[in-house]
Order: C-alpha cells, then structure tokens, then sequence
C-alpha cells in the first residue's frame, strides 16, 4: 500500500516539474540575456514625449484642479534652465507622474506597479530636496503568442529645466517570479527622509571634502534599501554610499 501511495507521488511530482518546465520555457523565455528582464534607460523605449512645465507654478495648478500643464515640445530642443534654486521632494514627483500619465495616457496609474524611484541633485549646503526624478511603472501582459512580459513606462521629471517626459511602447520578459514592486504605502522613509539621515551619517563631510563638485543620487526599487551615493563632478568617482531601510530608516 505504501509502495502504491509513494509511486503515485514520484508521478504527480513528475508531471507537475514537466508542466512547470513547459510553462517556464514557453511562457517566461528563461534563456534570455539576463539584462533584457529589466529596464536600463529611457533610449530603451520606442515611444517618447517631451513637455515644458513651469516648476514654479505647476504643484499650485495641479492641486486646484487644473489639467493643462504640460506643453508638448521637441525632446531635442533644449530647453531654458529654471532657478537653480528649485528643487522637489518625493511627493511633488510623484503628483507630477500622475498628471503627466493622465496627460498621455488619459487613464489613471492605479493599474501600473511603481519598477523603481531615482532622485539627484547637485551637492549644495543643507540639501533638502531634488532636481530630477525618474520613475518606472510595469504592469503584466501577454504578447508574442501567449508569452507573459512586462509592458513599461518610463517618467523622467527636471524641474530644474522646466521638463517632464514620458517614455513607452516597451516590453520586458517576466522572469519566472516576476519583478518586486515598490509599494509605497509601507514606505516610512522617503527620498528625502533618506538623504537627511545620510547627511547627518557621513554625507556631509564627504560633500563638504569635495567642496559642493559632486553629485548626490537617491534610489529605492522594489522590496530593496534605499541607495545613497555622492559621487564627485571632476572625477565621477564614488565618494559616499549608504544603505538605509525604506520601512525603519536604519542604516544597513
């Protein structure tokens, strides 16, 4: 009876690993190059859009309800440089992206999951907030006769140029877990929160080291710490990098 039961296992065990490996091969394309599973710039998307913003009107607009804030212009014209003194936190982003979805889009981001979040600004005393902002949003779908991949979309905001732009029209392949989303909901700690405890935990000296020639970037992708790195103008050398927890601002 127990050599009955045993063999019955070894064969559900056996067709399930075939039906998995069937699934795995045809529906998530393990053989890929690796670097195709994930977005590396906004040059890899096939749709783009650029748009003039006023950084120093636009926040005000979009919380009264206004929806005619973005100006459509050519991504190759450049565009005139705003008070070098403008510079945004996390939340003023992300109104931003909404709006600039809807604007493109004409449909909420409720369907889309948040890829990743990165922030940077130049060095400067006492900083507290960012002149550039990119976000990546992914959402599951099926394409190329049945095969799962994740479509994308890129959101690149300077309000120090007075610019937004929106890239689309790319798709990734779902790797066999899929990708991490950043929920921001359980995020205690934002770009700024960590760019504060970083200053206050070796940032400032090595900016102060470097004179104010660097550059500082802030980064959080799916359940990850956030990333904090300085790095100098002159050289493009690494001169600070903290790890910090998104949930308890503990510096890992």
């Amino acid at each position: 009876m127990d050599h009955e039961h045993n063999r019955r296992v070894m064969v559900a065990i056996v067709i399930f690993l075939t039906l998995l490996g069937i699934s795995y091969i045809y529906v998530f394309d393990p053989f890929l190059d690796e670097a195709r599973y994930f977005p590396v710039g906004i040059s890899d998307f096939r749709d783009r859009s650029s748009y003039q913003i006023d950084p120093t009107a636009i926040l005000a607009a979009l919380d009264s309800g206004a929806t005619d804030v973005f100006t459509p212009v050519d991504s190759a014209r450049p565009t005139e440089v705003a008070d070098q003194s403008i510079s945004w936190q996390q939340a003023d982003f992300l109104k931003v992206v909404r709006a600039l979805n809807q604007t493109v889009r004409s449909e909420p981001l409720s369907g889309w999951k948040l890829y990743s979040m990165h922030f940077s600004s130049a060095c400067q005393d006492d900083p507290r907030g960012f002149t550039e902002g990119d976000f990546y949003y992914f959402k599951t779908t099926f394409r190329d006769n049945g095969k799962i991949r994740f479509t994308t979309q890129d959101f690149f905001v300077l309000p120090q140029y007075g610019q937004a732009t929106w890239a689309g029209g790319s798709n990734f392949s779902h790797p066999l877990f899929g990708w991490k989303n950043i929920r921001l909901g359980r995020i205690q700690i934002t770009a700024e929160d960590a760019l504060t405890i970083a200053e206050e935990n070796g940032g400032r000296e090595s900016r102060l080291l470097a004179e104010n020639k660097c550059t500082i970037h802030v980064a959080l992708s799916g359940a990850n710490l956030w990333q904090v790195y300085i790095y100098y103008d002159e050289t493009s050398a690494l001169i600070f990098r903290m790890e910090i927890d998104p949930s308890t601002g503990r510096i890992e």
